[in-house]
Parts: C-alpha cells; structure tokens; sequence
C-alpha cells in the first residue's frame, strides 16, 4: 500500500516532534536492498531510531538486522555519520521527504526520500546534486543520476494544506466534464480512499458533475477537505492502532482500518 501526502505529514510532523535539536547521526545501517537504518543520538534524550525506506520513513523502537545488502549505506556513513539533523520538511504535498544534516565541517548533506511508484534515496550535497542514488531514472519530466542536480517531479494538483474555497470555484468551472470524485482526486492529488471519504462526509452524490454543484455544495466539501486534512496530518487528532498479521502484532506504514486513518506501531512501542 503506497503512503499518500498527507500521511506523510502526519509522519514528518511526529518525526520533528520527537526529533528535536541536536540530535545526530550516531550510526546508518543497512536492512534491506532499499530500507535503511538511522540512529539518532542526543546528549540528554534518548535514542531515536529512524527507517528510512522506498515506501516511507517512520519511528521504530524494534531491532533490525541487516537481511540485505544496500549500495547506499557507504555512501551516507562517510557523508553524515556525526552529522547533525538540521531538518525534515515535505516537498509540497508530494510524497518527498527531505532531510538536511549539517556535518562537522559546517556543510550540508541532504537526504531525499521519494515514495512513489517504486520509491528512491537521493543522496544530494548541498547545491542539490547528486552524490549518490539508490536508483538512477530517466524519464520524460527529469533524469536523476549521480552528478546531476535534484529535480523532483511536477507538482500535481492544489496545494491542499493551504486550499481556499475561492480555487474550488475556479476548479469547478473548469473542468466540466468530471464527475465528483474524479474532479477532487484530480485537482487535489489524492487517493480513492480519500476522495470518496470527502464526498460521503459532504452528502454528495459522486455521480455529480463538478460544473452541477451548488455554491452550498461546494463549501461543504470544502470544510470535509479541511477536516481530513487536519483529522490525517495533525498529531493531536491521531490515535495509533496495532495491527496483527498472522497473530502477531506488525509495524508498518499508515494505515487505514473501518474508516479510521492511523499509524500501525509495534506493540513495543507501548
């Protein structure tokens, strides 16, 4: 199941919560062909154990050893081991994450993680070129390989943490010829499972043309959008769940269980 951007920012947000200043790079492991492990040490605090992988970055408090090789891990040892992590932000609403450590010597690494179609590590310095990548690409909108500069795709749809009602009208004039469902995930970049959730919480018949809708219609999926905006990305209206495969209980990544959205934990972590 892919991540979509507003798990992500649930993600980051609990990430730069925890993660607070000073904390650095003690160590980076390697646990499979494209998933890495980060201890984050601090003088005072506790360790802070970070997965980083091709599908998401989460919080782990499990022990993992090394299943297999990933052509990553020398590369970000030598470059930001004992280097500090400056910051974790999200690329718009994309499902990009950047962190940026600064090392001993004063410069910046940046570390991007794409978690989309089959996910990417990108080791960049800091004018954003590339010192390293998990897997090169060429397509048509841009080509990422070692020494090239990071370019991160075109940006899709709205920015939807910041969305006004105003944009809805525009977009509703617009594209006349989508139904409901098919005008949000397009003009927003979100996923069916969100999409639909937004239209039942507004009361809109999805077969509904986007150019058909009332005024009043209009703002009532725009408070829904508001709403799981914030009931997805804040941190404060999120509740975790455990999830048991095979009977024992499973850390993974955002979830969603019985229209409840969370984030799966180990039971460890309680």
């Amino acid at each position: 199941m892919e991540l979509s951007g507003l798990e992500l920012r649930y993600l980051i947000s609990e990430i730069r919560e925890k993660a607070t200043s000073g904390y650095y790079v003690s160590n980076i492991s390697a646990i499979t062909e494209d998933s890495l492990l980060f201890r984050l040490h601090h003088p005072t605090e506790h360790d802070i154990m970070l997965i980083l992988s091709v599908r998401g970055l989460w919080i782990t408090k499990l022990k993992f050893g090394q299943m297999q090789e990933n052509s990553l891990e020398r590369a970000l040892k030598q470059e930001i081991e004992r280097a500090k992590l400056e910051s974790l932000e999200q690329e718009g609403t994309e499902r990009i994450a950047i962190l940026k450590f600064r090392r001993l010597d004063g410069s910046l690494r940046i570390v991007i993680g794409e978690f989309f179609g089959e996910g990417n590590i990108i080791l960049c310095n800091e004018s954003l070129q590339i010192m390293a990548i998990l897997r090169p690409i060429e397509v048509r909108h841009r080509t990422l390989k070692t020494g090239l500069k990071y370019a991160p795709p075109p940006q899709r749809g709205l920015y939807i943490f910041a969305i006004t009602l105003e944009q809805m009208r525009t977009l509703r004039d617009k594209d006349k010829e989508l139904d409901v469902l098919r005008w949000i995930g397009r003009n927003l970049s979100l996923p069916k499972k969100f999409v639909e959730e937004i239209a039942s919480t507004a009361g809109v018949n999805p077969k509904t043309k986007s150019w058909q809708l009332s005024d009043e219609q209009l703002g009532r999926i725009y408070v829904a959008i508001k709403d799981l905006v914030d009931r997805v990305g804040n941190i404060a209206r999120h509740d975790p769940v455990i999830v048991f495969v095979d009977g024992k209980p499973h850390e993974a990544l955002p979830i969603r269980i019985a229209g409840i959205v969370g984030i799966a934990k180990s039971a460890s972590s309680y």
